[in-house]
């Protein structure tokens, strides 16, 4: 068992699989995947973030629960602390 056996398994209690439903979109982000996406746009830069393991879990569950990406959701936080502190 590996440690993300458990969250693969709450992700196909919640969602129907592809074979039940191959119309429904993965994200709220139409097909495209938004990682390919941001990859290849100009728009954006890679970085890396250091994260406590805690902190990341909570952040991939919260991302999966509310069908957004993690990037997402760092970069409104970033945004959101820099319009404060500015």
């Amino acid at each position: 068992m590996t440690r993300f056996d458990g969250l693969m398994r709450a992700s196909k209690k919640r969602w129907p699989s592809a074979e039940e439903d191959p119309d429904a979109p993965t994200s709220k982000h139409s097909d495209v995947q938004t990682s390919k996406a941001k990859s290849s746009s100009k728009d954006y830069v890679r970085t890396t973030l250091y994260l406590t393991k805690a902190l990341h879990k909570k952040l991939k569950m919260g991302a999966l629960e509310h069908d957004l990406e993690m990037s997402d959701i760092a970069e409104q936080a970033i945004a959101q602390w820099l319009e404060e502190h500015s």
